[in-house]
C-alpha cells in the first residue's frame, strides 16, 4: 500500500443562522489497490471490508478487507456494480444483474435482482430477468429486497418470518424519463422533480439528486429544494446531515480532475476535503461510524482510503 499525504483542508461553517461551527478534514489518505481498474467502493456497515466494481460499465463484483488484503471476485456479472448494496448484518450483497436477449424486434436488455454471499460467492436469483427494474435497496428489517420496475414498487422476501413488517423507511427512489420519483411503502408513486441519480438519506426523509451539472436535496415532507452546486456522485453522511461528493472538470474531451467536497444538507458549508494534482477522485462514500470515506481514482482505476476528521465546537450562530 502506499501512503499519499493530503492537503488538510478545513473550514469553518458558519455561513447560516442556526448552524453549528465545525470542521470536517482528511489528514491522510492510503491506497489500498495497485493491479485492477475498480470504481464505486463501498464500505460494509461493519466496516472491516470494502466491496467495489469493475471501472469499465460497472461489470462485476469485488470485495476486500478494509485494508486492501484479500481483494477476490464475487462475480462478473454485466451492470452488477451500479448501485449494489450491503445487507445490514455485512454477509451480501444486493444487485441488479443485466443481461440481453434476442426478442423478435431485436437485441433486448433485461435485468434481475440477485444476491451474493461475500464468503462464499454462492449467488441467488431472487426474479426473472426483466425490463426496467431499478437496482434494489434493503428493507429496514432486512427481511426484503424492495425494488422499483416499470414505475411500480416491488419486493423480494428474504426472510419470510419477518418479510409482513412494514417500516416508513421503506421507501425507495428512482428515474424515469429524466424525473426523480419517490415510492411509498404502500406503492403510492410520488413525483418529486427534474432530475436523476436519486438517492435517499437514512431515515428516508431527504433525498439528494443531480440535475445538469449540479446536486440538489428534496426535503419530503415540505418538497423544498435546495441546491447544494455543483458535483456528482452525492452520498449521505451517516447522520444525514451531509452530503459527500465528487466535483470534477474537463476540457470538454475528458477529465481533467477532481476533488471531494462535503456540504451540510441545507446547502450551507461547502467544503473542500481534498487537493491532488494526480488523483482523479470519484465515487466517495463514508463508513459507517463517519470516520473514513472511500473512493476511487477514475483516471488509474485504484481504490484509496483518508480518514476523516470532524469537529464541533458548539458554538451556534
Amino acid at each position: 500500500m502506499v501512503a499519499k499525504k493530503v492537503v488538510f483542508i478545513a473550514i469553518m461553517l458558519m455561513i447560516c443562522a442556526g448552524s453549528v461551527y465545525s470542521e470536517v478534514a482528511i489528514t491522510q489518505s492510503v491506497k489500498l489497490t495497485t493491479n485492477g481498474e475498480y470504481n464505486s467502493p463501498q464500505f460494509s456497515p461493519d466496516n472491516n471490508m470494502i466491496a467495489m466494481t469493475n471501472l469499465e460499465h460497472s461489470k462485476g463484483l469485488y470485495v476486500m478487507n478494509a485494508n486492501g488484503t484479500n481483494l477476490r471476485s464475487l462475480t462478473t456479472e454485466g451492470a452488477a456494480g451500479y448501485k449494489f448494496v450491503w445487507s445490514a448484518d455485512s454477509k451480501k450483497l444486493a444487485f441488479r444483474s443485466s443481461n440481453i436477449f434476442d426478442t423478435n424486434t431485436g437485441p433486448d436488455i433485461r435485468f434481475a435482482i440477485k444476491t451474493v454471499d461475500v464468503f462464499s460467492g454462492k449467488a441467488v436469483q431472487l426474479t426473472k430477468y426483466e425490463e426496467d427494474v431499478y437496482p434494489p435497496v434493503w428493507s429496514e428489517n432486512g427481511a426484503k429486497l424492495l425494488y422499483a420496475a416499470r414505475g411500480k414498487l416491488y419486493s423480494s422476501i428474504i426472510n419470510s418470518k419477518y418479510a409482513s413488517q412494514v417500516s416508513a423507511k421503506d421507501r425507495v427512489v428512482f428515474t424515469d424519463l429524466n424525473m426523480v420519483y419517490l415510492l411509498e411503502p404502500d406503492g403510492t408513486k410520488v413525483e418529486l422533480a427534474e432530475g436523476y441519480n436519486p438517492v435517499l438519506s437514512p431515515d428516508g426523509m431527504n433525498v439528494a439528486y443531480l440535475r445538469g451539472n449540479d446536486i440538489y436535496v428534496m426535503i419530503l415532507p415540505t418538497k423544498k429544494e435546495v441546491k447544494l452546486g455543483e458535483g456528482s456522485w452525492p452520498v449521505w453522511s451517516p447522520d444525514g446531515t451531509r452530503v459527500l461528493y465528487a466535483n470534477t472538470w474537463d476540457d470538454g474531451h475528458e477529465v481533467l480532475g477532481s476533488e471531494i467536497y462535503v456540504q451540510n444538507s441545507d446547502g450551507t458549508a461547502r467544503q473542500q476535503l481534498t487537493k491532488t494534482d494526480d488523483i482523479i477522485e470519484s465515487e466517495p462514500s463514508w463508513s459507517s461510524d463517519g470516520k473514513k470515506i472511500v473512493y476511487a481514482d477514475m483516471a488509474a482505476g485504484s481504490i484509496w482510503v483518508s480518514e476523516v476528521i470532524t469537529k464541533d465546537d458548539g458554538v451556534k450562530k
